[in-house]
């Protein structure tokens, strides 16, 4: 099985219970990327079309490229119903190496006979252009696209926002001074408006750049909650850390799941995810025993060890294949997102 560190299946690892507070139609990262992977895979196959129309004009027998393309479109029809971005992701790679064999065997035909492939490039390139624009057929797929993620980053900013709000709330109620956690919470305020035209200009490294900013308003409020959080007795700080951690845990073990149904439709080997999945969920029940007779020691160490076998479970995964712009755009987003999920892991410590 290929292997490689993919960063956009951070969600198996940074994933926390806390986002099961967000609304039903707040956008998820699995609902971008599949709207992405539908947009681009219907770009290769708008592609692939003008290279069969092209050198069947020309009388060359082309149904080892129409066989390569159904198959192709079989599989993008299958990767487009994925819920999350591990499957997704490793059924995009599966589509881009569809896509090489159709660029081989249209280079082994194109080279057999004599044509010139500048030419076809162009066309190439001017018809996806032209399904681009409104009217075209991957207009509304690339809008689609581009909503979600905008909604996506609006989602995540906001949900930062209402958890700072709410543990600004339940500090004040206990009668402690929360001038500080306003003050940053404002900053943070700032930058939603900032990175919500951001995501709408495409600006990458205006993304980037806000999430950092994010990142230390966030990481400052966090120092300012464990300041206040020091003064609860030892064994309740424990208690509400650890009971927190095996509900994350729970979360990421079903994930783990989806990501494993999902990969198996596309016949992707999931054997040796599914030999992690069942340590991790063994791990997981012994550690919720172990924490009802109060042995937080044995907690804490299954959960080190539940640690490493997500990471191994990760590891199992490809990286994305998507062009490099897209890819920067991810990237950007990526960096709003974990920026946002580890102020709100740690505000929930």
């Amino acid at each position: 099985m290929r292997k490689g560190i993919l960063a956009m299946v951070c969600l198996l690892l940074l994933i926390v219970s806390s986002f099961s507070v967000m609304a039903d139609e707040d956008v998820t990262v699995d609902e971008v990327m599949q709207a992405k992977t539908v947009y681009f895979g219907n770009t290769k196959v708008v592609g692939m079309d003008v290279v069969i129309n092209y050198l069947d004009d020309l009388e060359v027998d082309v149904s080892s490229l129409e066989d390569i393309k159904e198959e192709f479109k079989d599989l993008l029809d299958e990767v487009s119903t994925f819920e999350t971005r591990g499957a997704t992701t490793e059924g995009v790679h599966q589509m881009m190496d569809k896509v090489r064999s159709f660029k081989e065997a249209a280079g082994e035909l194109i080279a057999e006979n004599g044509i010139d492939k500048t030419e076809l490039v162009e066309l190439m390139a001017a018809e996806i252009e032209a399904q681009n624009e409104e009217g075209g057929d991957l207009y509304d797929l690339l809008e689609s696209w581009k909503e979600l993620r905008k909604g996506f980053a609006t989602a995540r900013i906001n949900n930062l926002i209402d958890r700072m709000s709410h543990h600004i709330e339940r500090t004040g109620e206990k009668g402690h001074d929360t001038s500080v956690l306003e003050d940053l919470l404002s900053g943070v305020e700032e930058y939603a408006s900032l990175i919500e035209e951001a995501v709408e200009d495409e600006d990458t490294d205006a993304l980037k750049t806000y999430a950092e900013e994010v990142r230390a308003l966030a990481g400052e409020f966090k120092d300012e909650m464990k300041n206040i959080i020091s003064e609860l007795p030892d064994e309740v700080q424990t208690k509400v850390k650890t009971r927190f951690a095996l509900g994350r845990v729970g979360n990421i073990l079903d994930r783990m799941d989806l990501v494993i149904s999902e990969l198996e439709r596309i016949d992707y080997d999931v054997s040796t995810l599914e030999d992690l999945h069942t340590e991790c969920s063994d791990l997981h029940a012994a550690s919720s025993d172990a924490f009802e007779s109060g042995d937080f020691d044995v907690v804490e160490s299954n959960l080190q060890e539940i640690k490493d076998l997500i990471g191994s479970f990760r590891e199992e995964l490809v990286g994305d294949d998507m062009p490099p712009g897209v890819q920067a755009a991810d990237a950007a987003l990526e960096a709003v997102e974990e920026a946002v999920e580890e102020a709100v892991e740690e505000l929930s410590e």
